[in-house]
Parts: structure tokens; C-alpha cells; sequence
């Protein structure tokens, strides 16, 4: 399932869909404070993503009452079959309950130098770092952690594209908001779960890049900005 502000058309044809669009809201992932574009971590941005998620899995289940697995994919990733079936494929083979989420990516081109960024950090902390190359059974300490399939990491959340098992609704788990909001709504659902949450490595997801003009793009590899701020307050200081 997905929610989304239009009805969405989905490809994967053995598997039941449904695109949920009621109560849609125009709540950006970023906000633009004091001239530089941030994170929205807003407590009401996060509420309403929250209800929205909850709703459709409850109209879902509705639609396909004999459901044992629940896949929540966001529209923009809708349209890439291949990496979406084998996140399946890695679900089933991995033969115990999880909570398995896809890897997520970006081309940043906010600097002079474009680069792969791992896309969904704030539910996955985890990742933030991590080079688009990263294969967690040849890394020293992650490929030592126990885990169902090769490729995959131990995290506390995931985000973007991921299934688990309806057992977990059944218990009342919900999407829901954290109190200190070290996470999303994503985190909720994913600590409250019980269940060992992995990240995918197997399967990569790209969202479409957002591209800085050549002249900011100039200012933010450079620190232009910053060093005449810099500069700027050295002189208020020296006057004073």
C-alpha cells in the first residue's frame, strides 16, 4: 500500500494494491530556515503522516482481509518493480519475523561534485554514512552480527519501502509519534513492533535528486556563505 495525493497505478500484478489519498495535506520533507534548508522535523508533520499511514492500513486489510503481510512502499519508489520484488523474495527466504526495509538513494548535485547519499537517514541513522557500495557481510563489525540473509544490517528503523507481518497490527502495533522525536513515524511502528528490523543492501531504491543552481552549488562547496558570516562577525567583534 502507499499514500499518496493521487491515485497511483501499481505494476506488480500478484500482488494486492491499494493507494490510499484521502486526507492528503502539502507537508514538505524540508523546511527553508534562516536561509537554508533543513530537515522538517515537526511534530504535526509527523502526526499526520502517522494517521494518514494508519488509515490506509486499515482500509487495506479491509480490501484484502486475508492478508498476512503488510508492504508499505511510498509512491515515488512505485514504479521500480525489480528492487520492490526482490525485497519480497529476501522477505520470504528469510523464513522468520522482521521487519525488512530496501536501502534508499539519492544523487545529491547540492555541490560542484554530485554524490550517492543514502536518502532516508532520519528513520535510519544507521545509514546515514554508509558509501552506496557498502556490502554489510565484508564490513569487519556488521559482518559478525547474526542475521537471516547476506546483505542485511541490523537497524532500529526503516523507512521508505519496507513489509512486516500483519501479526503485529493484529497486536495493535501503530504508526504513531516518539516523544523526544529521534525518529518518524517510521520509528514508531518499527520499536514498538518487538521485531529485529533489517536493512536491505540487497535491494537499492533511487529518488529523484534535488539539484542546487551552478551559483549555489558554487557557494555550498566553497562555504562561501559561511566564511563571509565568518568574516562579518571577526569585524563586529574587533569594533566592539
Amino acid at each position: 500500500m502507499t499514500i499518496s495525493s493521487k491515485p497511483e497505478e501499481w505494476y506488480i500484478s500478484n500482488v494486492p494494491f491499494y493507494c490510499h489519498t484521502e486526507g492528503w495535506e502539502a507537508y514538505g520533507r524540508t523546511v527553508v530556515k534562516d536561509g537554508r534548508e533543513q530537515l522538517a522535523i515537526l511534530r504535526e508533520r509527523i502526526e499526520y503522516l502517522a494517521q494518514r499511514r494508519n488509515k490506509a492500513v486499515e482500509d487495506a486489510l479491509q480490501k484484502f482481509p486475508h492478508g498476512d503481510h503488510i508492504l508499505m512502499v511510498d509512491s515515488a519508489y512505485i514504479p521500480q518493480v525489480g528492487p520492490i520484488e526482490r525485497l519480497l523474495k529476501d522477505y520470504v527466504l528469510s523464513k522468520e519475523p522482521m521487519v525488512l526495509g530496501a536501502t534508499t538513494w539519492a544523487l545529491h548535485k547540492r555541490t560542484i561534485m554530485p554524490k550517492v547519499l543514502f536518502y532516508d537517514f532520519w528513520s535510519t541513522p544507521e545509514a546515514r554514512f554508509i558509501p552506496y557500495d557498502f556490502e554489510p557481510q565484508k564490513d569487519s563489525l556488521v559482518g559478525q552480527f547474526r542475521k537471516p540473509l547476506p546483505n542485511l544490517m541490523p537497524v532500529r528503523s526503516v523507512g521508505g519501502c519496507y513489509i512486516f507481518p500483519r501479526a503485529i497490527w493484529e497486536r495493535g502495533v501503530r504508526y504513531g509519534v516518539l516523544d523526544d522525536l529521534h525518529g518518524c513515524e517510521h520509528n514508531y511502528l518499527c520499536e514498538k513492533s518487538g521485531l529485529p528490523v533489517y536493512l536491505d543492501f540487497n535491494v537499492r531504491l533511487w529518488r529523484e535528486p534535488k539539484v542546487y543552481p551552478w551559483a549555489r552549488r558554487v557557494r555550498v562547496s566553497f562555504g562561501i556563505r559561511t566564511r563571509i558570516r565568518k568574516m562579518a562577525r571577526l569585524q563586529f567583534d574587533r569594533v566592539n
